[in-house]
């Protein structure tokens, strides 16, 4: 059956209306298409689906949206994204996850950050490593902490600064240990040197002091 219509061609129809079509069906529209549903709307693909659009796509949801995929998901975006939230997000991965970033990173927090991390956690890093602290900074390690540097490990501090040791403590140095306070100066050497070099050296025993020497030279 042909069915053609030289201009418009209205369709009006009171109560329900039901398509049917046993094989394949092709759908050509010159201009465009606009359909509305004021009410619900249902729609089962029993294979697959595929849709395209040439050039722009827009979609609004005035209310709530939940996708469900029961297999695998893969999205490709050629040039650029950008997503906005206007409140809150919330991401749960049950296995892993990996991101890979080929260039340039930049995470901006406006307020506060925690990362909370059950086992271990490893930070390579190629290059050079900054880490810029506004007001105070801590840390807190439950057992064992251990800094290895290959050539220099420099610590500056503006006014203070404070070590202790509950029970030991070590410093140990293969050519030479220096302490310099003002005008005053200790060196321990390789070769078993101490110089203590100061204006005035005062040694202070509440009760014995023991000067061991083969040569003891005093001038």
């Amino acid at each position: 059956m042909w069915l053609h219509a030289e201009k418009n061609m209205d369709t009006d129809i009171e109560n329900d209306e039901t398509h049917s079509v046993g094989s394949n069906r092709t759908k050509t529209i010159g201009a465009n298409e606009t359909t509305t549903v004021k009410k619900n709307r249902t729609e089962t693909v029993v294979e697959n689906e595929t849709i395209t659009v040439h050039q722009n796509r827009t979609e609004t949801v005035d209310g709530n949206e939940t996708i469900t995929i029961h297999s695998n998901r893969t999205e490709t975006v050629d040039q650029n994204e950008e997503v906005r939230i206007g409140q809150n997000q919330s991401v749960t991965v049950n296995g892993a996850q990996t991101l890979r970033v080929d260039k340039t990173k930049t995470e901006t927090i406006a307020l506060a950050s925690m990362l909370n991390v059950g086992l271990a956690q490893n930070t390579n890093i190629g290059a050079a490593y900054v880490l810029n602290v506004g007001a105070g900074w801590m840390t807190n390690v439950g057992a064992m902490q251990m800094h290895n540097v290959a050539l220099k490990y420099a610590v500056n501090s503006g006014k203070d600064l404070s070590l202790s040791a509950g029970t030991t403590a070590d410093f140990s140095a293969e050519d030479k240990i220096t302490l310099v306070c003002g005008e005053s100066m200790i060196v321990l050497e390789q070769n078993g040197t101490i110089t203590l070099s100061a204006n005035k050296i005062k040694m202070v025993g509440e009760k014995v002091i023991d000067i061991d020497g083969t040569e003891i030279n005093i001038n």
